[in-house]
């Protein structure tokens, strides 16, 4: 079931896939799961170590979709059976969170 989330163009999140079979329960996939940016300039980070089940969605540009297809092989046997889904970045504009303040050098009035 394809899914999304939004962050701001200063984020990435955290994404972790849980492999289940139709009853819901716990699953093992043959391999590791994969990322495909398939539009937008959003990019993946795998976290090591973790079979591929956990990466970040790191954000592009502000104001933009970013689609992206992870799959993996959910036979453990000699066929091959693709399991694959999509999520949907979207991007937004960082809010302002501080008002920034400086001062020039005193001056004679």
């Amino acid at each position: 079931m394809p899914s999304a989330t939004t962050i701001t163009s200063e984020e990435k999140v955290l994404m972790t896939v849980t492999p289940l079979t139709l009853a819901g329960n716990p699953a093992t996939v043959d391999g590791d799961v994969q990322y495909e940016v398939t539009s937008g300039d959003a990019t993946v980070e795998v976290v090591p170590d973790t079979n591929g089940t956990q990466a970040y969605l790191v954000s592009g540009s502000p104001d933009t979709l970013s689609t992206i297809r992870y799959y993996a092989d959910g036979d453990l046997s000699e066929e091959v059976a693709m399991v694959e889904d999509t999520v949907t970045l979207t991007v937004t504009q960082p809010g302002v969170s501080s008002l920034g303040v400086t001062f020039g050098t005193p001056e004679p009035k």
